[in-house]
């Protein structure tokens, strides 16, 4: 793919690595929702209803890598066009 081209120049803002983004931090906050909703079904009464966790209780969104997105110039950085 050496004529693969960003059509906006916006990037993410990563503190480990190049091109790293955020699919590890979200598979391993999946992984902890699901495991903590087995837990609760469970051991939960069948008389009453499970109060069942959501994704932003179970994990903190400000803990993964990547801190967002910056605009830049493609004019003074033509190299970060390139995918």
């Amino acid at each position: 793919m050496s004529r693969s081209r960003r059509k906006h120049p916006i990037c993410g803002n990563t503190v480990s690595g190049f091109n790293r983004g955020e699919h590890w931090d979200k598979k391993k906050a999946s992984r902890k929702l699901r495991h903590k909703t087995r837990q609760i079904l469970r051991f939960c009464n069948s008389e009453s209803d499970p109060v069942l966790p959501e994704l932003r209780e179970v994990s903190n969104v400000w803990l993964f890598q990547k801190d967002g997105k910056f605009r830049f110039d493609p004019r003074r950085l033509p190299d970060c066009m390139r995918k």
